[in-house]
């Protein structure tokens, strides 16, 4: 008894056309190998330097046409079933960054299949980055993330009741915040109040994901990532155009629903660009309230860039 392959057609129709074209090839380059000397198998190890090196370069860093044709592409993780993989997931790659870090997501495991697909499906320099993961040339210290300050958060419970707890704030790499916020259940809460405004007033706001667990470290260590979807976000003295956020006073705010889990703990991370500050280096918190205390300007700066530190 044979199951039937569950591929969609379009893909078997181009395995069949790339099988043809690879016969083809052959055929013609057996025809011509005599007239014009071919011998590619003359020198093994010479072929398997080559093959090595085409296939590492397509397999790492795809160009967009290579994603454009193979990007839709489905695994079957099992033969026989219906358990069809996205070759490729750009939306997986780009939560995962989100929630964990650059580096974490360079260890995602599968699905999706081809990481490095992904990480291209998000941008050249993305698939760059994870090609110099794989050869050991990130380094944590550089594109890791560091602590630099806390933020006061609201929370509401279920049954009404508010209250204020700190939160961690990190600086990535890359000169973004990423801001964590864990739950447990006991809690009961119902909405987070995050104050955007005493960070930024003008900012790119990437994403927001929750990652569940027994434990803060279990979930934090969790590869399951959901993204909230950014129409159920209520903006409160904020104005959001696509990823883009601009608040029209330092109360801005931007209200999380929070669903209930059965896990222990929920980690809800948020991660954002400062449009307003060239780089914010450390974040402090006077009064309750948390705001940018040490930035980098550079963009206004004609010679070496200066460092404003607020006492």
């Amino acid at each position: 008894m044979r199951e039937g392959d569950q591929r969609p057609a379009a893909q078997l129709a181009l395995a069949t056309e790339v099988q043809s074209g690879t016969l083809a090839y052959v055929s013609r380059a057996r025809e011509l190998a005599p007239r014009y000397g071919l011998q590619p198998d003359a020198a093994p190890a010479v072929a398997a330097r080559w093959t090595a090196a085409v296939l590492g370069r397509l397999l790492l860093l795809p160009d967009d046409d290579e994603l454009a044709l193979l990007g839709g592409i489905k695994h079957d993780v099992n033969l026989g079933t219906p358990a069809l993989a996205p070759l490729l997931d750009a939306d997986f790659v780009n939560d995962s960054i989100i929630a964990r870090g650059l580096m974490t997501a360079c260890t995602a495991p599968a699905p999706p299949m081809w990481l490095a697909g992904s990480f291209a499906a998000l941008s050249p320099s993305h698939a760059y980055l994870y090609t110099l993961f794989g050869a050991n040339r990130l380094p944590a210290s550089v594109f890791g993330e560091a602590l630099c300050g806390t933020l006061q958060v609201g929370l509401f419970e279920r049954n009404g009741q508010a209250s204020l707890e700190a939160i961690s704030v990190y600086h990535t790499g890359l000169g973004d915040l990423r801001l964590r916020i864990p739950l447990s259940r006991r809690m009961a809460i119902a909405t987070i109040v995050l104050p955007l405004a005493k960070l930024t007033r003008d900012g790119m706001l990437h994403g927001i994901t929750v990652q569940y667990g027994e434990s803060a470290a279990k979930a934090a260590e969790g590869s399951n990532v959901t993204a909230i979807a950014e129409g159920r976000l209520i903006d409160v003295g904020l104005e959001r155009r696509g990823r883009h956020f601009r608040a029209t006073s330092d109360d801005g705010m931007l209200l999380i629903p929070v669903d209930g889990f059965e896990d222990d703990v929920a980690i809800y991370t948020v991660a954002l660009t400062a449009l307003d500050h060239d780089r914010i280096l450390a974040v402090a918190d006077r009064d309750g309230n948390g705001a940018a205390s040490a930035t980098l300007t550079w963009r206004s700066a004609r010679g070496m860039p200066t460092t404003n530190n607020d006492s």
